[in-house]
């Protein structure tokens, strides 16, 4: 798999650059970056806030990547922080649309690659003290022109949290490569 750089912090679009399996020898990679709050728990008002990167490939089901995390109670006071690491891929939907005729750039790639969809990683989160949890991460690109239904950002369950959307943004980013 090709290894790529750490995203810059980005002023106002945090990003997914991905790469999708439009055919069976296509790749799918994956760089994220994530902003703010990102994900909240509805149970416990609590949020978590991911920065990361990596790779997929959904053809062989693979995924490597990782970032790191800070979970706070509702009251702002940090329950934890740590790393996270993908462990799996477990699926892609490409809803389509595009930031193409918008006027926002992201930065990442160019604007007729971009798609919508929904990316699920599992994670193992560690935290920098106490155990490791294992979780599930999907990644959420709602883009104009695409299918209907997508909520922007992220969610992620772990443990008796599931944090859903709560700010931020991210944009798959669908590449050709050498050969396709």
């Amino acid at each position: 798999m090709e290894r790529w750089e750490p995203l810059p912090q980005l002023r106002l679009w945090p990003a997914t650059r991905a790469r999708e399996n439009w055919s069976a020898g296509t790749l799918f990679r994956s760089s994220a970056e994530w902003f703010w709050r990102a994900g909240q728990d509805s149970a416990t008002r609590d949020v978590v806030h991911l920065t990361g990167s990596g790779q997929a490939e959904p053809a062989r089901r693979e995924a490597a990547g990782g970032g790191t995390f800070v979970h706070q109670h509702s009251d702002g006071t940090e329950f934890a922080h740590g790393i996270y690491v993908v462990t799996g891929f477990k699926a892609f939907e490409n809803a389509g649309g595009t930031l193409v005729g918008t006027g926002l750039t992201d930065g990442i790639g160019e604007l007729d690659e971009t798609t919508g969809g929904i990316l699920w990683l599992n994670v193992r989160a560690i935290p920098s003290s106490g155990p490791t949890h294992d979780a599930v991460l999907s990644v959420n690109c709602a883009l104009p022109g695409g299918r209907p239904g997508i909520e922007e950002g992220i969610t992620l369950s772990v443990g008796p949290f599931n944090f859903t959307q709560h700010g931020g943004a991210t944009v798959f980013h669908v590449l050709r490569g050498d050969g396709d």
